[in-house]
């Protein structure tokens, strides 16, 4: 490539960049589409923006705490004894 051509694609860059993220923006569409006509069954439809790299953590992330198997067994031994509890109300 003659040096007349880089500076003419350089040029061109600088005005019309194309970069990683429309590139991520066709990945995005299409995996939306192959996730929505699967055939699984969705609590909701994908959206485009569900498969975009969120780089800087922009979007909001749902917050998980899982519970410590301590912590479940007394909910669970809580929630038998009103089981229990009703459960001897109606009797």
């Amino acid at each position: 490539m003659p040096a007349s051509e880089f500076f003419g694609w350089q040029a061109y860059f600088d005005i019309y960049p194309f970069t990683q993220d429309r590139e991520d923006a066709r990945f995005a569409m299409l995996a939306a589409v192959i996730a929505n006509v699967s055939g699984k069954t969705l609590r909701h439809s994908m959206r485009e923006v569900d498969f975009l790299p969120d780089f800087l953590q922009e979007r909001k992330q749902p917050i998980v705490i899982e519970k410590s198997l301590e912590q479940q067994h007394l909910e669970f031994v809580a929630f038998k004894e009103k089981l229990q509890a009703a459960q001897g109300k109606i009797q």
